[in-house]
């Protein structure tokens, strides 16, 4: 299972319980336990809920990253139509559309300009987010906000 860092897992679990129906009624407020809490809530799973415990059990055999697997049945359906091509469109296609004439050093056949070809390339556009130093970081320029470096993350693992 692909993974993601521990920001961007934090903000996809509190949009994701945002959104889901509550059938207890509960109010979500701060009374400190429930009927439901059964004690068997694991010491050192800090901020787990919902979709955090869940991520606690495939975190282990990492070797040492904090942040919990995106589990695409508990995020919002993101897709190139709600998001993709927006995004690509602001950030991605000044050097990676199919007809720009100065690709800036972008390679010739990384198009981003369908669902399809950002698909191909999801790996490599995920790992240019938060690249290894000496790699550019895309878009050279940042401004991508965390929200929609979540949404890119989200689209791309779970709704290419």
């Amino acid at each position: 299972m692909k993974r993601c860092s521990p920001r961007l897992w934090l903000f996809a679990c509190l949009l994701a319980g945002a959104c889901k129906d509550d059938a207890s009624g509960d109010d979500g407020g701060d009374d400190g336990s429930t009927a439901a809490d059964d004690g068997s809530s694991s010491a050192g799973d800090e901020g787990s809920s919902g979709a955090g415990s869940e991520s606690g059990s495939s975190d282990s055999g990492d070797g040492g990253s904090s942040g919990g697997a995106i589990v695409c049945d508990e995020v919002p359906v993101i897709t190139y139509d709600t998001f993709g091509a927006g995004f690509l469109s602001t950030y991605c296609n000044g050097c990676h559309g199919a007809l720009v004439a100065d690709r800036k050093g972008a390679p010739a056949e990384a198009v981003f300009d369908s669902r399809e070809q950002a698909a191909a390339y999801a790996e490599k556009i995920l790992a240019r987010r938060d690249p290894p130093e000496g790699v550019m970081p895309m878009p050279p320029a940042g401004g991508v906000t965390d929200d929609d470096a979540v949404r890119l993350e989200i689209w791309l693992q779970c709704f290419p």
